[in-house]
């Protein structure tokens, strides 16, 4: 019986022991992981327009209109399609009328017809014929919004500025030279270093089976990518594009504020549109947004509370019949991926700009600064009055680290306590075999077979 006792003894600690290593490691997963369930509270996207005709820039000017082709709708109407893929049941975009759905949904554009017609085809892709979103614009004159870059003064002196001080720059030009020129006598435009976007674009228009026209290029597109990563520097976006950031930032309170109603938008602008933006908050996406090329950003969250906001590029890349869907998580600088929502606020809202301070930061005289003013006024109730600092709200989120090491403490307390019901179990059980070895000497000798049968017979 004592032996019985003992095996039992030790089969009950052991399964015990097994259980409570099984609750502290779900205990200590579940903490880590932090399993509850996300929300997914709305999204935004930042995109360029589709495949266009020729464009020629003369600097910053363009000398072409550059109209969106067939195959630039579709690419657009392709992209309108993963997003109602992805994101029309999620964010109920599928209930309702076209009242609510106008209310859920908001698209905006640069005043140029090939992001209008590109945030038409995006909106025909989401939605079919039958209820489209419209998509807003304003005069190319007054958007300081999708195409700051070609009013902001500042900005264009420190590109000429930075240019002209960088020994980077200098080497990019000298290593430059034999590519400028191939590409130059292959294109019949200029060689000089403004004129690799003309260069570059020119080259778009040869079919791929040329293979000549395919490595120039590869070879010209690397050059533009290092031009940009060269000029689009976060010092010289800053003033430039805190218009386009503030947008997206207030888009982002609204969704963090309670029951919002706007769930989805989207901005339609230009090759330098997404470069300004990534450079200026920070985002791992650099190089030459292709056409149709999007930032999408995420916000969800978790039943505690937490608030996150998540990063990736999307891009239609192929032809039209061909088309394929391609996408990569992005990082912001200093953050995690995805970001908390108070990081992300820390790291984006001092960079954001109200017209006044677009302004300020684009002009230097104070002549200039009250003319633009001017021209940025904000009309209410039919009377004119200076753009007032819209005020930031402060996301009210718990913090993640917390979280995290409320998580930890949580798992050390539970593995203190598994420690301290093994050392009970293992006392019990040399209580036990204490016992048992007590018995065992006090307890008479047992006959052998042989005694036991003769004492039988």
């Amino acid at each position: 019986k004592a032996t019985v006792s003992v095996l039992n003894w030790r089969l009950c600690a052991m399964r015990l022991q097994v259980v409570c290593l099984l609750l502290v490691a779900c205990n200590s997963a579940r903490s880590a992981n932090d399993d509850v369930r996300w929300t997914l509270l709305g999204v935004g996207a930042i995109s360029r327009h589709g495949d266009r005709e020729l464009l020629h820039k003369d600097g910053w000017t363009e000398t072409t209109p550059g109209t969106l082709t067939s195959d630039g709708f579709e690419r657009m109407q392709r992209l309108g399609a993963e997003m109602r893929e992805r994101y029309t049941t999620p964010l109920g975009l599928q209930r309702g009328g076209v009242s609510a759905l106008h209310e859920k949904v908001r698209a905006v554009s640069s005043g140029f017809d090939r992001t209008i017609s590109s945030g038409n085809a995006v909106m025909r892709g989401m939605f079919g014929n039958g209820r489209v979103p419209p998509v807003y614009s304003e005069p190319d004159s007054t958007d300081s919004t999708l195409r700051f870059y070609t009013k902001c003064a500042n900005f264009h002196k420190q590109v000429l500025r930075k240019r002209g001080e960088s020994g980077q720059w200098a080497s990019l030009r000298s290593e430059s030279d034999a590519l400028r020129k191939e590409a130059a006598e292959f294109t019949g435009v200029g060689y000089g270093m403004d004129d690799v976007w003309n260069m570059h674009d020119r080259l778009l228009t040869y079919p791929p089976t040329d293979s000549k026209a395919s490595g120039l290029r590869r070879r010209i597109e690397e050059l533009l990518a290092a031009i940009v990563d060269h000029d689009y520097t976060a010092s010289a976006v800053i003033p430039a594009a805190g218009r386009l950031l503030a947008d997206v930032n207030g888009f982002v309170r609204e969704l963090t504020s309670p029951s919002p109603k706007l769930r989805f938008r989207q901005w339609f602008g230009h090759f330098s549109t997404l470069v300004s933006f990534a450079h200026l908050t920070g985002l791992n996406h650099t190089g030459v947004p292709p056409f149709g090329g999007t930032l999408v950003f995420e916000v969800w969250q978790n039943e505690q509370g937490v608030q996150e906001i998540g990063w990736y590029s999307l891009a239609v890349e192929g032809s039209a019949g061909s088309f394929r869907i391609a996408t990569a998580p992005l990082e912001l600088r200093g953050c995690g991926k995805p970001c908390a929502m108070p990081d992300y606020m820390r790291i984006t809202a001092s960079r954001e700009k109200t017209e006044s301070e677009w302004c300020y930061a684009c002009e230097d005289t104070g002549t200039e600064v009250a003319m633009c003013k001017k021209y940025f006024m904000s009309c209410v109730g039919g009377v004119q009055t200076p753009d007032q600092p819209q005020p930031k709200v402060t996301v009210v989120a718990r913090d993640p680290h917390q979280e995290r090491e409320r998580a930890e403490a949580e798992a050390a307390f539970a593995i203190l306590l598994f420690g301290a019901f093994c050392v009970c179990c293992t006392i019990m059980i040399h209580i036990s075999r204490k016992r048992h070895a007590n018995r065992e000497v006090g307890r008479p000798a047992q006959p052998s077979q042989g005694t036991e049968m003769s004492a039988r017979n």
